[in-house]
């Protein structure tokens, strides 16, 4: 993802510089993409990493920065060991890891099925009412299988690929 210009200049005061020399701005630049792909690498979702307006990602940000971008070997230490922790509350925090995932299931004619079955991230919940029934704590990932069984209707199975919370609309005959 592209940094912005705000954010760049947020950098650029944490680092104490106020160049508009473009190799400081590019190395800025290609520091914040290679923090992002650790907090990425490390399980935090893409979309909180690459979330500009998040405070907690850009104090994560700015002591990468200042670690790589330090004068000195004590305040590269200093800031490295901030950033360390920082990268470890964030993978700890459940908002920064997980994703919540909706599923609607309906008929062809789009009303709503209760008490259809859905297994799915480990767990199996019964729809309400409404068709819904809605999964926390999943984690981003590839091909994760769900499946829908309900009186009456054809299974379902089928891969979702998670990146960010979603709602899923299922139609059982």
């Amino acid at each position: 993802m592209a940094v912005g210009v705000s954010y760049l200049a947020k950098i650029k005061r944490a680092v104490r510089t106020v160049s508009t020399a473009s190799d400081i701005s590019t190395e800025l630049t290609d520091l914040i993409e290679e923090c992002r792909a650790d907090l990425i690498r490390l399980g935090v979702l893409s979309t909180k990493a690459n979330d500009e307006t998040d405070v907690l990602i850009l104090g994560a940000v700015r002591s990468f920065v200042r670690w790589k971008f330090a004068q000195d070997e004590k305040e590269a230490v200093w800031n490295q060991q901030d950033y360390l922790v920082q990268r470890d509350e964030l993978r700890r925090n459940r908002d920064y890891v997980y994703v919540a995932i909706t599923f609607t299931v309906k008929t062809s004619g789009a009303v709503a099925i209760p008490d259809a079955l859905i297994t799915f991230n480990g767990e199996s919940k019964y729809t309400d009412s409404t068709g819904t029934a809605i999964f926390y704590y999943v984690s981003a990932g590839q091909n994760q299988v769900y499946t829908i069984s309900a009186d009456g209707y054809t299974t379902v199975s089928a891969y979702l690929d998670v990146s960010a919370t979603a709602t899923v609309a299922v139609t059982l005959t």
